[in-house]
């Protein structure tokens, strides 16, 4: 076997030319190969290999493999209701916050509504507080962080919010997007009421980038490509790692996505660990995580009351200050 790399990334790569020539050279004298702007398109396990289109001048190039890593990841979910095309509806995803971030500066951009009160859409609401915007978050849950964080400590951002005059929406759908005549946003339509938006961002979770495997692994219902233990797909010389797969989550013995950098770092020190025999199995994770938020601290691991009850797990709860 030719111990060689070829690195292509799925959604056209290293976006910042410097660090890629900063790093080309170091990772050539490694005999790794990086294949810049290049899309995944699709595999081809009896063969060995992986098609790929150049994003920038759309040619077609194959890799052959003997052993495969797949790291694809996941794309911002954009919500399938009218307007989501229109200029100024925007996600946090692929490279795009240094143009968001330009936007946002602009004098005519006032009304900002930030759909999805997760960690992305709670620190980009801070963020965007700061520049003397009025900011609208708007989420389905009554709640902002409620996946992730008890309303004992979900409380402390409402004297925040109000400090920075950051509005939350709760139990909020959002139905639609609304535009002018030159296709740019100006409002957002909700089952509770109308909201200019000269800017929409929205932070309503991520899909696996998964489609372009077709039929050749094994994918469950919600679309990530399933893994053993070993990182190890359904074909014996491919592994995945990253968003596009799942975890066994410790806390409810399930297995389901939790899209930390920590826990694809772990997946892919086990794969590589496993590529010719599987003697290293990965453990379960907790899920832990933290955040600097309106300048507090936060942390948390494993069930909180609402992910408890979603499981059908009884609990009880003590706040302790």
């Amino acid at each position: 076997m030719e111990h060689s790399v070829n690195w292509a990334e799925q959604r056209g790569a290293i976006n910042n030319p410097a660090v890629n020539q900063m790093n080309r050279e170091e990772l050539e004298t490694h005999n790794i190969h990086v294949h810049s702007f290049y899309e995944a398109t699709a595999i081809n396990p009896t063969n060995h290999s992986v098609q790929f289109v150049n994003v920038v001048d759309g040619a077609t190039e194959s890799f052959n493999y003997d052993k495969l890593i797949i790291a694809t990841g996941a794309h911002a979910f954009n919500l399938p209701i009218a307007g989501n095309d229109l200029d100024n509806v925007a996600t946090l995803r692929h490279g795009k916050q240094h143009q968001l971030m330009a936007t946002v500066k602009q004098a005519n951009i006032k009304n900002i509504v930030v759909v999805g009160a997760g960690y992305i859409g709670m620190m980009v609401s801070d963020q965007l507080s700061q520049f003397g915007k009025k900011v609208t978050i708007v989420d389905i849950n009554d709640r902002p962080l409620s996946t992730y964080l008890d309303a004992d400590f979900t409380d402390i951002f409402n004297n925040h919010m109000r400090e920075k005059q950051i509005a939350f929406i709760p139990n909020t759908k959002v139905e639609s997007f609304s535009g002018n005549d030159h296709d740019q946003v100006t409002a957002v339509q909700t089952n509770h009421g109308v909201f200019d938006a000269d800017l929409v961002v929205v932070s309503a979770g991520t899909r696996p980038n998964t489609d372009w495997i077709g039929g050749e692994l094994t994918i469950n219902e919600r679309g990530y490509i399933v893994t053993d233990d070993y990182s190890k797909t359904s074909n014996k010389d491919i592994f995945a790692i990253g968003d596009s797969t799942e975890f066994l989550y410790n806390p409810t013995h399930q297995r389901m996505n939790i899209s930390l950098a920590s826990n694809a770092e772990r997946q892919a020190r086990v794969a590589v660990r496993n590529l010719f025999e599987q003697t290293k199995p990965i453990h379960g994770v907790q899920g832990s995580s933290g955040l600097q938020l309106f300048g507090e601290l936060f942390a948390s691991t494993g069930l909180n009351t609402l992910t408890a009850g979603r499981s059908g797990i009884d609990v009880e709860s003590t706040y302790v200050e």
